[in-house]
């Protein structure tokens, strides 16, 4: 039997709670049949057989739903309210929606967001304008999340000597990397750690120092100017980074677009480009991205105006978009965060939605037609203005 301390351990880690008294979700009761009374007993007693029937037709119909019947369910709960209620009905449907990428394929980005003076992180629900309260086993700023990837919050501790811990909040698997010698504000990961073979890179924008690992290591290689070894790499220039088609690449502060080898020795190859490339100039910042099998260059600049090209490996150059193939463009003031489909009306095509250093909103910027939409978190428990931890996008959708 199923230890009760397993069985609620999701339940346990996310709670629901309501923007405000009027939209509070109603108190269910089970649903009976109200039998009015009759002289003629004989009539009475058809009318309880009749309600006995009935009831249970109903308990037989729920309890002899096939597999692909409930499989054909799943997609329809938008909401994290109806996946843990459908996973809480019995050991069956608990086991039939393990969370995976399938079983929350419907479910709309989430915001993580750091809650102060309370010293706590939430998610906020863009779709139902819902906060989410989480209970993770930490403090805040004793240990903070820095990103989403691949299924796997990853969060870590202050310097020095940074603890880093990835941790996958609807399956609650935990993988520990190691302590990291130098800082960083940004860690991506080449595939699900879970799965063998992972390499981790971690490293800051305009930084002389890379640190890379296999998850699984006891320690970070670390790759810097001042390195004794033989192939020495002047990292500072190196804006951006990003694992596309399995390959790691990285963007230099003239835009240019370099592959990088890190083994055996860390090897940085310049991509063959054609001069004259169309790339607007001006005050802002370049991350990497990736969207629909094509490698993106997003640039940011003031006034919150945002430029998207792709890199035409044939030719060798950035040529602007001006649509991202009906998909929708996530990112944060730590760059990319993914690109999904559109699965509520929240999530628009061929949109860019960035949440920067603000606690209590997030921008909405359309390739199409060039405008920009502020949205706010509204809720009783965000605090506005600035915010030292940005928040971090999560994607149940690719859990």
């Amino acid at each position: 039997m199923e230890p009760p301390k397993q069985r609620r351990k999701l339940a346990d880690q996310i709670q629901v709670r309501v923007l405000n008294h009027q939209s509070l979700i109603p108190s269910f009761t089970r649903a009976s049949v109200s039998l009015q009374t009759n002289s003629n007993s004989t009539n009475n007693e058809e009318e309880e057989e009749e309600g006995e029937e009935f009831e249970s037709s109903e308990l037989r119909n729920w309890s002899s739903l096939t597999d692909p019947l409930l499989h054909s369910v799943l997609p329809r709960l938008d909401t994290l309210e109806d996946f843990f209620a459908f996973r809480g009905v019995c050991r069956g449907w608990r086991s039939l929606a393990a969370p995976s990428s399938a079983s929350l394929s419907s479910q709309p980005p989430l915001i993580l967001l750091a809650r102060c003076p309370s010293y706590t992180e939430a998610f906020y629900d863009i779709a139902r304008r819902r906060l989410y309260s989480l209970r993770p086993p930490w403090r805040l700023f004793s240990r903070f999340s820095i990103g989403y990837s691949h299924g796997f919050v990853i969060t870590t501790t202050q310097p020095p000597l940074p603890k880093l811990l990835l941790w996958n909040l609807f399956t609650d698997a935990k993988i520990r990397l190691p302590k990291a010698p130098e800082p960083f504000d940004r860690v991506i990961l080449s595939s699900n750690p879970a799965s063998s073979g992972c390499l981790a890179v971690s490293f800051s924008r305009s930084s002389s120092t890379v640190q890379y690992c296999h998850v699984g290591d006891h320690l970070w290689k670390l790759s810097c100017r001042n390195s004794p070894r033989a192939s020495v790499i002047d990292w500072s220039v190196v804006e951006d980074m990003i694992f596309f088609k399995g390959k790691l690449y990285a963007l230099t502060s003239t835009e240019q677009l370099v592959q990088v080898e890190l083994f055996p020795l860390p090897k940085l190859t310049q991509l063959r480009a054609e001069t004259g490339a169309a790339v607007k100039r001006g005050y802002g910042e370049r991350w990497l991205a990736e969207c629909g099998g094509e490698l993106l260059m997003v640039y940011w600049r003031v006034k919150m105006v945002f430029d998207v090209y792709r890199w035409d490996f044939g030719r060798g150059r950035w040529v602007e978009m001006s649509s991202l193939g009906g998909k929708a463009l996530f990112m944060g003031s730590r760059g990319f965060a993914a690109s999904i489909e559109p699965m509520c009306s929240e999530v628009r095509e061929n949109c860019i939605y960035y949440a920067g250093n603000w606690k209590d909103q997030w921008f909405v910027y359309s390739l199409g037609d060039r405008s920009l939409e502020v949205v706010p978190a509204v809720s009783c428990g965000l605090l506005g203005g600035h915010t030292s931890l940005p928040p971090v996008w999560v994607f149940p959708s690719l859990c």
